[in-house]
């Protein structure tokens, strides 16, 4: 598993034009950070993992498992449908704006 996220690390890197150094140095982590753990056969620190997954502009899972996931259509409705009740409240807010800015 561990090697699985250097390749993706490396290959992520490599598709944006790149290198494994750079990532690290613009995520703040210092060369050993990456080539410890690898050498010793563990994943990064769970936070260093983080802010390279975020410079990578990919999530961590991805680079741990080469596995993109999507939100299932399920979802997808219910998001939907969130952003449609945030726009019908919206206007009640202002509906309710309105009238109190009125009342007097």
């Amino acid at each position: 598993m561990y090697n699985k996220f250097y390749d993706m690390v490396k290959q992520c890197a490599k598709d944006r034009n790149t290198t494994v150094e750079t990532v690290f140095k613009d995520a703040g982590l210092t060369h050993s950070s990456y080539y410890s753990p690898k050498r010793i056969g563990k994943l990064p620190r769970a936070n260093e993992a983080v802010k390279i997954a975020e410079i990578l502009e990919t999530t961590v899972e991805f680079l741990v498992t080469g596995n993109k996931t999507f939100p299932s259509e399920e979802n997808i409705k219910r998001i939907k449908n969130m952003y449609d009740l945030l726009d019908e409240l919206e206007v009640y807010i202002k509906q309710i704006r309105y009238t109190l800015d009125n009342r007097q």
